[in-house]
């Protein structure tokens, strides 16, 4: 057996030494996922002349924008990756270095997108034969600016297209700086090359159908009971059965009207009058009578005799989806006891079931079920969130896993 102070300082140096590779492995994906996706092309001269030029160049829908500026047309919208988005801004950013040249640079290019086809095509930044001077260790950045993406695609088709558009995106650079030792020019030259390509989704605006993300029923005669995962939901209002419906929707980043709520009653014990609350947050695997979210404003209500459909459709209700939307709304259904109709009491069919599922209709864009943002050629893979994501997730697990490696081995040493 090893002696215990011996034991515990390779312990410990284990420790340290697994902490160290976490941090220099999850360093190192942080810095691939920060590395800037160039292309450069290096020249030299028998003089010991040398020219550097290197590009980074982006086609892509600015996302930052569309946080603060999501486009609002009554008719259609643009997105990618299912997102919506308003605008594309095209850059270009050139580096020129060099050892024993002039101290500036000409600099040649252009940015053409082009339809998925080869054809049609247009140039959005074009300096092919108007040259830009560039000071040599210096970065230069030309931009459109923030182009709407009906202007953008407006450029290359025409006109504003009402269908998706699959756009693949092209640069051309040459450099030219003079040699101090021969006096000759040097050029550094970058063939055209794809870039990038974005599928642009072309949405209308429609109805849509919008299913909970979460539903449960609590019951005040076993207020820590749960019935998230039930098939069924029930409201009740007599005095001895007191349930409440809960249900949680998605709404939809471009919703801007809402027509109804929609429930199926499977099994009703006669008429009843049933109301729609808004209320707050809940977690469908632990909301119980004791811990339920307390109803907040009145929406709507519907009577019902028998089974089939329970509508709620209010200006209220309306108003409230499009509060939340890109958020999450959440409601709470109760059933009522009148003098008219008495006890309301029934069961209806929750999110668990295949059909009569409750839903929500909303008037949204709907998008296309297009695939997009994909790199190619020379932009690195790691540009794409979820690509960043899943390698963050699988770095954080191998580091873990060699940490625990090193330790059982050290452990075995010392024993």
């Amino acid at each position: 057996m090893g002696r215990p102070g011996l034991r515990g300082r390779r312990l410990g140096a284990a420790l340290v030494l697994s902490t160290l590779l976490i941090v220099g492995v999850l360093g190192l994906v942080g810095w691939l996922f920060g590395m800037p996706c160039s292309i450069t092309k290096l020249v030299r001269t028998a003089e010991g002349e040398e020219l550097k030029a290197s590009i980074t160049v982006t086609g892509r829908p600015d996302f930052v924008s569309y946080l603060n500026d999501r486009c609002k047309r009554t008719l259609a919208a643009w997105g990618v990756g299912g997102v919506e988005v308003s605008t594309v801004n095209i850059k270009f950013q050139v580096t020129v270095t060099g050892t024993n040249i002039a101290n500036t640079a000409k600099v040649y290019f252009y940015v053409e997108a082009r339809d998925s086809s080869g054809s049609p095509t247009y140039r959005e930044l074009d300096y092919s034969s108007s040259p830009q001077t560039v000071t040599v260790g210096s970065t230069a950045t030309y931009e459109t600016g923030s182009t709407t993406i009906d202007s953008h695609l407006s450029h290359l088709y025409g006109s504003a297209p009402t269908c998706d558009k699959t756009v693949d995106y092209y640069v051309w650079c040459r450099v030219e700086a003079t040699g101090l030792i021969s006096g000759e020019t040097l050029t550094a030259e970058i063939p055209v090359t794809k870039f990038d390509s974005v599928i642009y989704d072309y949405g209308d605006y429609a109805w849509v159908t919008v299913y909970p993300k979460a539903d449960s029923y609590v019951d005040a005669s076993n207020p820590d009971s749960n019935y998230g995962s039930s098939d069924t939901l029930k409201a009740d209002s007599s005095s001895s059965f007191t349930r409440w419906i809960y249900l949680a929707f998605d709404i939809p980043s471009s919703a801007s009207d809402a027509d109804k709520l929609k429930i199926y009653q499977s099994y009703s014990s006669g008429d009843g009058r049933f109301e729609l609350y808004t209320t707050g947050p809940f977690n469908e695997n632990t909301v119980t009578w004791n811990n339920k979210p307390e109803l907040g404003t009145y929406l709507d209500y519907d009577t019902i005799d028998g089974t089939g459909w329970v509508d709620f459709s209010s200006s209220e209700l309306d108003a409230y989806v499009v509060d939340n939307e890109g958020g999450t709304a959440y409601f709470a259904i109760v059933g009522v006891e009148t003098e008219t109709y008495g006890r309301a009491s029934g069961q209806f069919y929750s999110r668990e079931r295949s059909v009569n599922r409750p839903y929500l209709e909303v008037y949204a864009v709907d998008w296309s079920a297009s695939w997009s943002w994909l790199n190619l050629d020379t932009l690195s893979i790691t540009a794409l969130q979820v690509v960043q994501d899943v390698l963050s997730i699988v770095t954080m697990l191998l580091s873990i896993v060699v940490s625990y490696l090193t330790i059982k081995i050290l452990r075995r040493r010392v024993k």
